[in-house]
């Protein structure tokens, strides 16, 4: 994964090995090890992810604290206008906890669905591919 150099905080103190290979990348952990080694016993190797893992995580978690930060603003917004509500309500109480919990349970299930579907579709994708359509 390309980095600037100048955006990468504390390069000579976690230095980054990108390998790419056409089998399962947790076969290739050992050897990679080794080969590290053989050059720099003091260089440990730690975080080694896939592509799919970082893509996925890296677009799913702003995704889903954005969808969260929504929810609680929109509960404080509820709980603000609650009189206002309550005259357009009927049969409902402004602050029914049921129904409250049940639309923030279904959002929040809403938001991970939303969440999930593209990081997957951004996991799929070959890095090449996207970088040489760019």
């Amino acid at each position: 994964m390309y980095v600037p150099y100048g955006q990468v905080p504390n390069v000579d103190a976690r230095p980054t090995i990108v390998l790419r290979t056409s089998i399962d990348p947790a076969s290739v952990t050992s050897a990679l090890r080794k080969a590290v080694s053989e050059v720099d016993a003091n260089v440990p190797l730690d975080q080694i992810e896939t592509m799919r893992q970082i893509v996925s995580g890296s677009v799913a978690q702003s995704r889903f604290r954005t969808a969260l930060l929504g929810i609680c603003i929109g509960l404080v917004g509820a709980a603000l206008l609650a009189r206002l509500i309550a005259s357009l309500l009927f049969g409902v109480a402004p602050f029914d906890r049921a129904t409250i919990a049940s639309v923030s349970v279904l959002l929040v299930v809403v938001a991970l669905v939303a969440c999930y579907i593209p990081a997957q579709r951004a996991a799929k994708a070959d890095p090449m591919d996207s970088l040489r359509y760019e």
